[in-house]
């Protein structure tokens, strides 16, 4: 019984530091995504300059 409960904390501990290295990459991948999407927002705002 000791060595299942041992088991279980490896492996919550192992499930904590996967959901932390997965939300690191979500929070990165967002960063990237939201500098694109300001990217193409400047792009269509000077693109609409000349046509006003």
């Amino acid at each position: 019984n000791s060595s299942a409960a041992l088991l279980g904390g490896s492996e919550s501990n192992w499930f904590c530091a996967k959901m932390k290295i997965t939300s690191q990459k979500m929070v990165h991948h967002l960063d990237k995504f939201i500098k694109m999407i300001i990217d193409m927002l400047h792009l269509d705002i000077i693109s609409n300059i000349p046509n006003e």
